[in-house]
């Protein structure tokens, strides 16, 4: 649902982490909507530094440790 503070969760869990260890593994599972990346992938992302930046700066620097594109920004509509 669209709203309901899911980024900003994310970016203070991963922010105060990174306050307390050198790197923190991200899944981004939200394939309409993600964080690190373009619609449609699933993606595995090491972070050392915080996310202070839009979602759509951080698409544009961000290097993936491991990437799936789903073949669709809905994962709904994906076949198994």
């Amino acid at each position: 649902a669209k709203g309901t503070g899911k980024s900003t969760l994310l970016r203070y869990t991963v922010n105060a982490l990174l306050g307390a260890v050198p790197s923190v593994a991200l899944i981004d599972l939200d394939t309409g909507q993600p964080e690190l990346s373009p619609p449609g992938l699933l993606s595995l992302t090491v972070l050392t530094e915080p996310l202070l930046a839009p979602p759509a700066d951080h698409v544009a620097h961000t290097q993936h440790t491991l990437a799936y594109w789903t073949g669709d920004a809905d994962a709904s509509r994906c076949d198994p």
